[in-house]
């Protein structure tokens, strides 16, 4: 698969049912200075649907967390708990839902010493 471009991620974005916008919003929404591919819980994730989406049903979070994974847009570990963390591409999709940029993966290298 060819990566999209911005303006597709955007468009894509624009298009998604609300369960899937609430789904990906969770992540920056329930910790705002998360890094960049951390995860949530199926229960975390849970709790934010069942609170922000109306329409929801017991169902609903697990049968769209699937289809999320099975799109690529997110990774799903079962040990010891659920988990979900967001690939590049879902990264990608929830900067575009939400506008919120996740800090930096790790802490930078120290520099080299210049006068060694």
């Amino acid at each position: 698969m060819t990566e999209p471009t911005d303006v597709q991620i955007h468009e894509y974005a624009n298009k998604l049912p609300e369960v899937y916008r609430c789904i990906l919003s969770s992540f920056p929404a329930t910790n705002s200075r998360r890094r960049y591919g951390s995860g949530l819980t199926l229960g975390t994730i849970d709790t934010y649907l069942k609170s922000n989406y109306r329409p929801y049903v017991e169902s609903d979070t697990e049968i769209a967390l699937g289809q999320l994974v099975e799109r690529d847009f997110l990774e799903e570990a079962s040990e010891p708990i659920p988990y979900y963390t967001p690939t590049a591409l879902g990264e990608r999709l929830i900067m575009a839902i939400t506008g919120v940029v996740p800090v930096p993966q790790t802490v930078p290298n120290l520099p080299e010493l210049t006068w060694a």
